[in-house]
């Protein structure tokens, strides 16, 4: 006899093993969705001809690129030998958008919050500008700064984004993502940054550190992350 299925347990199974999925396609096949600027920035650089022919075969992903994926690893600075630790998957949040647009919209969010949070803190002067009719993002702003007044995001060691701009918040916050799941899962930073515009990575701060003993912040930035992530792209138009 076939044992029954519990209410919403098929689902619940379905959406782990296309998590799992997911993490599998990052680990062993990290060229998927990566940002074309990677491989626009290597053929810029490289100092080997035969280099381009490589890097273009993975404009178009295939199966056999897998057969690459040791040469592939070396030129982005990937760790190859370390395995998809299975184990600390359950660990991970749900749900947790790992496209380049999520990554982004994550990014953003958790820059406006944390500079919402500097302003709230002594700033008051620059909360006006966040609001101005020029910024085409206030709702963006309203939420953040409701994020920040009933927790704020600061990082102890770290400065809070200098500006209100899209490169300022992303580049405080990229760093922040890496830190968070580079310790939850060792090696799948190095891979999930290929999502994002490199041009986003070259402005961004050191990564910072995160004290074992910060749960409440790491799970205020899980939260957000995932949150932000799955919502629509309200990528602003400032500079």
């Amino acid at each position: 006899m076939t044992a029954a299925i519990a209410p919403g347990a098929e689902e619940s199974l379905a959406n782990s093993r296309q998590a799992q999925a997911g993490w599998l396609a990052l680990w062993y096949e990290p060229w998927y969705r990566m940002h074309p600027g990677w491989l626009d920035d290597a053929a810029a650089t490289g100092d080997r001809r035969d280099e381009t022919p490589c890097l273009d075969r993975f404009r178009s992903p295939g199966p056999l690129l897998r057969l690459a994926y040791r040469w592939f690893c070396a030129r982005f600075d990937i760790d190859a030998e370390l395995p998809l630790p299975l184990d600390r998957l359950a660990a991970m949040p749900d749900h947790l958008p790992l496209d380049g647009g999520a990554l982004d919209r994550a990014a953003l969010a958790l820059g406006r919050v944390a500079h919402a949070s500097h302003c709230l803190a002594g700033a008051h002067r620059d909360l006006a500008d966040l609001f101005s009719p020029r910024r085409g993002d206030a709702p963006l702003w309203r939420d953040a700064l409701r994020q920040a007044k009933a927790r704020p995001l600061r990082l102890e060691g770290t400065a809070p984004p200098r500006e209100a701009s899209d490169a300022d918040l992303r580049g405080w916050a990229l760093p922040l993502m890496g830190r968070l799941i580079e310790d939850a899962l060792p090696g799948a930073w190095s891979r999930l940054r290929l999502r994002c515009d490199p041009g986003h990575l070259r402005a961004a701060v050191t990564m910072p550190h995160i004290p074992d003993a910060a749960a409440a912040l790491r799970r205020q930035v899980w939260r957000i992350w995932r949150s932000a992530a799955a919502g629509p792209d309200h990528t602003s138009a400032t500079p």
